[in-house]
């Protein structure tokens, strides 16, 4: 989290876009002065894992969510994707911006789950074409969707186009929050799962425990 702070508030300073990449390319001030510059540095290729916001969210809130879990990540690009489609209904409190990747109607009179708009918002994903995906509720169910090698999923719904995999998948919800069969339905399409049960609610786990667990996962697949 204090990475993506420190990038935040790098970048406002010289308005210019520092991400947490960049930070971790340039450990001192001489080399991200020397990247800014267009001096001689060295090229790293880092594995890209895409991160999925869920319902009435947006990429910026799921970083902060994710910050503790990927702080110490480094030899991954983390890369935060907002939906292009705008939230039918008002943004999840503490939220500005809410995004959706699929559903029609208004949230407080009638949403429903119409996925016609996936056809839309799931490119703009797999362009990224990602080693990895993480996703949150829809987000979840987006990445699971996605051609990858690994993924990590925090309380999935489910979403019509669900196929078999055998890539390496971890799964994380509470027993007692409102979609959990949803997520256990997810997870039966995943061959060579690991499962972490929280109780958290409908939420990422931000835990020690979990943290640790995120890590030890993501690592492994390195």
């Amino acid at each position: 989290l204090s990475l993506i702070s420190l990038a935040r508030r790098l970048s406002s300073k010289v308005n210019k876009v520092i991400t947490v990449a960049d930070l971790s390319d340039n450990p001192t001030p001489r080399k991200l002065l020397q990247s800014f510059a267009g001096g001689p540095q060295s090229q790293l290729s880092r594995p890209k894992a895409v991160c999925l916001h869920g319902f009435r969210s947006n990429g910026d809130a799921l970083a902060a969510q994710m910050g503790t879990l990927v702080s110490s990540l480094g030899a991954v690009e983390w890369i935060f994707l907002t939906s292009p489609r705008v939230g039918t209904g008002p943004a999840a409190p503490n939220i500005s911006d809410g995004r959706e990747w699929w559903g029609s109607g208004d949230f407080e009179t009638g949403w429903q789950r119409n996925y016609d708009a996936i056809s839309a918002t799931l490119p703009s994903v797999r362009a990224v074409n990602p080693v990895g995906a993480v996703g949150f509720s829809q987000g979840g169910a987006v990445a699971a969707l996605l051609d990858c090698s690994w993924r990590v999923l925090f309380s999935p719904v489910k979403v019509p186009g669900l196929r078999p995999q055998s890539s390496p998948c971890l799964l994380t919800y509470d027993n007692s929050e409102e979609y959990v069969e949803e997520c256990k339905q997810v997870g039966d399409f995943f061959k060579a799962k690991q499962v972490y049960t929280h109780d958290k609610g409908h939420d990422v786990p931000r835990d020690a425990s979990f943290a640790k667990t995120f890590q030890e996962f993501v690592s492994a697949q390195l």
